[in-house]
């Protein structure tokens, strides 16, 4: 599942570079002209604003978990993105004549699935969750989830 994993992440990873690109650098051409004459004057400032946080979630993605320093980034740019995929939904619709909201309903699944990946069943090794700010974590504490039942304190094992 690790591999599987790291495999949606690279997609992913590369993506969002491949979004800050067009977004930020290629304005210009033809298709998003028109998107950005029916948007008016805001749709410029919008379009950097998504290269910029294309390529923070694009490198949130990998980076951490690569160098294994401050891996409870990866789920947050996963979720981060998923919550960006909603939203590009709304305003692929607004300014493009025939929105096509496949491609971001799959990377909306993709980051989701990430975030869970990462959280529950496959945390990272040597970072895992006691890393994660609790606003994160949650109460729980993480895990992947294959420690069995809790038991309270005082009750032998074996009974229930």
């Amino acid at each position: 599942m690790d591999i599987i994993l790291w495999g949606i992440q690279i997609i992913l990873a590369t993506k969002m570079l491949s979004v800050a690109y067009s977004h930020g650098l290629r304005q210009d051409q033809a298709k998003m002209q028109a998107g950005i004459r029916r948007m008016g004057g805001a749709a410029r400032p919008v379009l950097y604003a998504v290269a910029a946080g294309s390529v923070a979630i694009g490198l949130g993605l990998t980076i951490p978990a690569a160098v294994k320093v401050a891996v409870w980034v990866v789920p947050l740019s996963a979720g981060i993105l998923a919550a960006g995929m909603a939203l590009s939904i709304l305003l692929h619709r607004a300014c493009r004549e025939n929105p096509n909201i496949i491609p971001s309903l799959v990377l909306f699944g993709m980051a989701a699935f990430v975030v869970y990946g990462r959280l529950i069943l496959v945390p990272f090794e040597g970072g895992r969750n006691e890393r994660l700010p609790t606003a994160v974590r949650g109460r729980g504490g993480g895990g992947r989830g294959n420690e069995g039942p809790r038991r309270s304190i005082g009750k032998p094992p074996g009974r229930p």
